[in-house]
């Protein structure tokens, strides 16, 4: 069958495909119409010449007509835009639909090409204009495929294999001339019997807890808790540790892995406070540990795993430094809006699980508990998780953080055991003997759960769901919560 879905690596195939297709139907392009569509016109309108004059009238003439059939979508990274998109093409009737600056792993492609029959073609804009240091705007021909985020490898058509050489000739892409057909987007499947001969390593084992494996390459990871207990304490020395590849307490990491370290709370001092301390002693080698703070963003920019700028950007810096462990610290400080929303969790399980297919990395996210003490949230989050850690406050003082460690899902043997830890002046030690020795936690009434998811900002639906009661009684504390508001 051909192929649909190609790549334009330079500014002139791009220009070729639309210009042969605007002749026959619309283009339509999804990405940002600003920025993009303003480096697209830029482009037409101002093509390189070799005696650097400017378009006369007819040719620009020509290129504005050119411009006058493509149509615009916003990107379909999210649910609404693959909606809109779906939309467009239903009403336009396009030849080619253009991606602009897209992950090309998100799985609404897919949904695309089995629910239509028109050709894509994955580009990009960025580098097509770029500024010197005199302020002359210059124009490059050349795009650089680095930033098509996810991007399949580009094939060495010099070395060609008989098998991939007999792939292109199938393709017959005359009418999209030197652009490069994508065999990666397709559902792949296997044999049964193919699929068990595969000589496959196992998972390798990143850390071990007394022994037991514990985080694995290619997993996905919770770690939540109440807040103040020391996730992020934890969590950091974690990453520490892992990028120098040295053990602590009687968590034993056999090596060092590079890690990529996300952080949404912490004040830019704080943040350097607690890694001079937790790093003390450490030799971690250069590009081991990258630390992406939203401290250190600058004013007005953010950085969300909800938008699709945000995981590309992450993506991008996974690839760039070819990490093996991510750790994202925390789901609501870094943009998720609820983790109430079942489309919500769903789209960020589907991008956590593309991310682990795609890098074969350790994933590790933090999360909030509610007052009850499991995690904020429904259930849904748990669905891909290899393992679920629950970090519990105990009265212990300590200047760093001292908690309880459980698990609440393991998908390996579940065997992890039960301790409890201490951190002090950077040094973490087992603290099992103060662990055993504190009072059970207070159990938690449903109305005191309401009145925190209550406080939190969720819906009535949304508490019926989780706490599995009436809406009725949800009115009735939310009433008696606000007269008690006035009578203090």
């Amino acid at each position: 069958m051909k192929h649909r879905f190609f790549h334009a690596f330079t500014f002139s195939r791009l220009a070729t495909a639309i210009e042969r297709a605007v002749s026959k139907s619309a283009v339509l392009i999804c990405g940002i119409p600003n920025s993009d569509s303003h480096s697209l016109q830029y482009r037409f309108l101002n093509p390189p010449t070799l005696d650097g004059e400017k378009l006369d009238s007819e040719e620009e003439e020509r290129s504005r007509n050119i411009l006058s059939q493509v149509k615009w979508t916003k990107s379909i990274y999210t649910k609404e835009g693959l909606e809109k998109c779906l939309q467009a093409i239903e009403e336009l009737k396009p030849g080619i639909l253009i991606l602009l600056n897209h992950s090309n792993r998100t799985p609404n492609i897919a949904t695309i090409l089995a629910k239509t029959d028109v050709t894509i073609i994955s580009a990009t804009t960025r580098c097509l204009v770029t500024t010197l240091e005199d302020g002359e705007r210059k124009i490059l021909d050349k795009l650089d495929p680095n930033f098509l985020y996810g991007k399949p490898t580009t094939p060495d058509f010099d070395h060609l294999t008989d098998e991939q050489h007999a792939r292109f000739v199938h393709d017959d892409t005359l009418d999209l001339d030197e652009l490069f057909p994508v065999y990666d987007v397709a559902i792949d499947s296997i044999d049964f019997n193919a699929f068990v001969e595969q000589e496959l390593a196992p998972r390798a084992p990143l850390v071990s807890l007394d022994g037991i494996p514990m985080f694995f390459a290619e997993s996905i990871n919770q770690m939540f808790a109440y807040r103040g207990t020391g996730k992020t304490v934890f969590a950091l020395s974690l990453g520490f540790h892992l990028a120098a590849g040295k053990s602590f307490a009687n968590f034993q990491i056999p090596e060092a892995a590079r890690v990529v370290y996300v952080e949404g709370e912490l004040p830019q001092s704080q943040a350097w406070e607690r890694a001079k301390k937790l790093s003390n002693g450490l030799e971690i080698p250069a590009g081991n540990f990258t630390l992406v703070a939203k401290s250190r963003l600058p004013h007005g920019a953010r950085l969300s795993i909800a938008s699709e700028a945000g995981r590309a950007s992450i993506a991008s810096l996974v690839e760039q430094y070819e990490a093996e462990v991510l750790i994202l610290d925390s789901l609501k400080m870094l943009g998720l809006p609820t983790t109430m929303d079942p489309a919500i969790i769903s789209d960020l399980n589907l991008w956590l699980s593309d991310m682990r297919a795609q890098f074969g990395i350790c994933i590790i996210t933090l999360h909030q508990a509610g007052v009850s003490g499991a995690q904020r949230g429904l259930s849904d989050l748990e669905d891909p998780l290899d393992l679920s850690i629950k970090l519990e406050a105990r009265k212990r003082k300590s200047a760093g953080a001292s908690f309880s460690m459980s698990f609440t899902k393991e998908r390996e043997d579940g065997l992890l055991p039960k301790h409890g830890y201490t951190c002090e002046n950077g040094v973490w030690r087992v603290d099992d003997d103060s662990a055993t020795r504190e009072p059970k936690p207070k159990e938690v009434s449903r109305e005191d759960q309401i009145r925190e998811m209550l406080i939190q900002g969720h819906t009535y639906r949304e508490i019926e769901e989780e706490l599995q009661v009436s809406q009725t009684t949800i009115a009735k504390i939310k009433k008696e919560m606000s007269t008690d508001d006035h009578s203090s």
